[in-house]
C-alpha cells in the first residue's frame, strides 16, 4: 500500500500548473523519465463534466505536441476576438 501511497504522491508533487482556459479546465505538464529518455506529459482537468468540447484548438495542439508552447492568455484573447469577427462576418454573408 505505501508504494502505491508513494507513486500517488509523486504524480501530484510532480506536475506543473501551465493555465487555465475559459471554461475553466485547467493544463498540467510534468516530466517523467521512460527508458532512460526524459519526455514530457501534458494533460489536461475538467471543471466538472470531462468534455472534450471545452478545449480551444491552441491547447488541444499543446497537450498533442504539435506547438512545444502553451497559448498565452493574450494570444487566446486574439484568437477569441477573431473568431467572433469570422461568425459576425458569417452571420452578415447569410443575413
Amino acid at each position: 500500500m505505501s508504494k502505491l501511497f508513494a507513486r500517488i504522491a509523486e504524480y501530484f508533487s510532480n506536475r506543473t500548473f501551465i493555465g487555465i482556459n475559459k471554461a475553466g479546465n485547467r493544463y498540467f505538464t510534468r516530466k517523467e523519465e521512460i527508458d532512460g529518455i526524459l519526455k514530457e506529459k501534458r494533460w489536461v482537468e475538467f471543471k466538472g463534466e470531462q468534455d472534450p468540447t471545452t478545449i480551444p484548438v491552441e491547447w488541444i495542439c499543446w497537450l498533442n505536441g504539435q506547438r512545444k508552447k502553451a497559448p498565452t492568455p493574450e494570444e487566446i484573447m486574439e484568437l477569441e476576438a477573431r473568431r467572433e469577427r469570422v461568425r459576425l462576418n458569417v452571420a452578415r454573408t447569410y443575413s
